[in-house]
């Protein structure tokens, strides 16, 4: 399955057992999304008093953002009782799915919250066989490689979660000509031009 990117930081006191607090001297966060780096990204100053306010506030920021505000980021606080963490996710599936930190500016929030270090994951592509023939994958679409006897060209959007994924065959797909594409094939078969009827009857002639 298709995965997402993300950024995962490190452990830090939840807000509410311990209020994290900015100011003008530490509340700047920068992000590279999917290669797209965004504008500087300026806090509110003031006291957090909970994980889930302060991923608000920096998704609002995010969404406001001129360049990666409509990249679909998302911001969560991951409890884990009297700690917890900020994580970034991507809404790109595959390999160029990335959540970064940009380390080049001042007066960042990168310490206070957690996000000097931390684990930033890339995102897969799709991997599989359509009808035991080799595809490729690239994001959450499998397409049957060129020469494939029976898939070359089928793409397919394969939106299963690791969570569904089973041993063995994973779906049945069943593919049924439409009238536009049996015209299609009659023309093609009409007009070739070595082996088609015209041609045929040409030569004939």
């Amino acid at each position: 399955a298709a995965t997402q990117g993300y950024f995962q930081g490190s452990n830090v006191a939840d807000p509410s057992v311990s209020p994290i607090t900015l100011d003008s001297t530490n509340n700047v966060l920068k992000l590279r999304v999917n290669g797209i780096v965004s504008n500087e990204l300026i806090l509110n100053p003031g006291t957090y008093s909970s994980g889930d306010s302060l991923a608000e506030e920096i998704q609002t920021r995010i969404n406001a953002d001129s360049k990666i505000g409509s990249s679909g980021t998302t911001v969560e606080w991951v409890d884990l009782g009297e700690t917890g963490y900020l994580k970034f996710s991507s809404s790109q599936y595959g390999s160029t799915s990335k959540v970064e930190m940009m380390t080049a500016i001042t007066h960042t929030a990168y310490t206070r919250l957690g996000l000097a270090t931390g684990l930033a994951v890339a995102g897969t592509n799709v991997a599989g066989t359509i009808n035991g023939e080799a595809a490729t994958g690239s994001g959450q679409i499998l397409t049957g490689k060129d020469g494939n006897r029976t898939t070359a060209g089928l793409k397919l959007k394969i939106t299963l979660t690791n969570k569904d994924l089973l041993s063995g065959v994973e779906g049945t797909i069943s593919i049924f000509r439409g009238i536009a594409s049996q015209i299609d094939k009659t023309l093609d078969n009409i007009t070739k031009s070595t082996d088609g009827s015209i041609a045929r009857r040409t030569s004939a002639l």
